[in-house]
């Protein structure tokens, strides 16, 4: 049987706090591959300074959530919650705006976030 009212494991976390002005997809993905294989990142249009993060696996997204929330970035406090969502999709390629707030990370290669 399955959990009931627990919320499915997503591999995705959205963040909240952070100052756009100085925060990219680049500074968060520096920030939240310390703790797994961040794949896609998607800084929301009408929210700037809310990102949603997705990860290899949802372990690696509960524990980004477990270590990096409250934690300090450029004197903000940043929120970190498991999303509701699953995916981060990738905007069409007409979509010039959307194509600017977010990135594909998943053929990077980080130096951190090795097997453990």
């Amino acid at each position: 049987g399955g959990r009931r009212g627990a919320r499915a494991a997503t591999p995705v976390v959205i963040v909240s706090g952070f100052d756009p002005a100085l925060v990219s997809c680049d500074t968060l993905f520096a920030l939240f591959s310390v703790y797994g294989r961040v794949q896609r990142i998607k800084l929301l249009l009408r929210r700037p300074d809310n990102a949603l993060i997705q990860y290899a696996t949802a372990d690696m997204a509960q524990r980004a959530r477990a270590f990096l929330h409250r934690c300090p970035l450029y004197g903000r406090s940043l929120q970190v919650h498991l999303s509701s969502h699953h995916v981060v999709r990738l905007p069409r390629p007409d979509d010039a705006g959307s194509m600017r707030l977010t990135r594909d990370y998943s053929g990077a290669t980080t130096s951190g976030g090795g097997g453990g």
